[in-house]
């Protein structure tokens, strides 16, 4: 289970995984999914599907740039309401969402604990492999 998770084979079948080229190449997250998508081609999934969703992190980056598009300003408690996100996995989200600026360090740190406290306490109640995170 843990190689699906830490270091999954179609990641780091190379010399590289693609996490680091992607941490190494500073690349926002459209931009790091492509290079994800590319890299693991017929790896995971169909490779037709692999390509298709690369590109179509491409298009969404390049529809940005051309546009000079700005992110709708969604305001994270209204995220956690419309995903339904259950109080444990809301805590870690918002600790994630609030990791900006001077705050980064202790924001991902919170929310670092704030996931392995859920993945703990998920684990003990035999939560390994339902959908977790939304309300049902």
């Amino acid at each position: 289970m843990d190689e699906k998770i830490n270091h999954p084979s179609w990641y780091t079948d190379g010399q590289y995984e693609t996490i680091d080229a992607i941490e190494s190449w500073k690349m926002d997250y459209h931009l790091g999914n492509a290079v994800k998508y590319l890299s693991r081609a017929g790896k995971k999934d169909s490779a037709l599907d692999d390509l298709k969703k690369a590109r179509w992190y491409v298009e969404r980056e390049l529809k940005n740039k051309k546009h000079a598009l700005q992110a709708r300003k969604i305001d994270v408690d209204a995220y956690v309401e419309d995903k339904g996100l259950q109080n444990d996995v809301a805590e870690a989200l918002r600790c994630v969402a609030g990791a900006k600026g001077n705050q980064t360090v202790k924001m991902l740190e919170r929310a670092h604990q704030a996931l392995t406290r859920t993945i703990s306490i998920r684990e003990i109640r035999g939560e390994k492999h339902e959908e977790c995170g939304t309300l049902q």
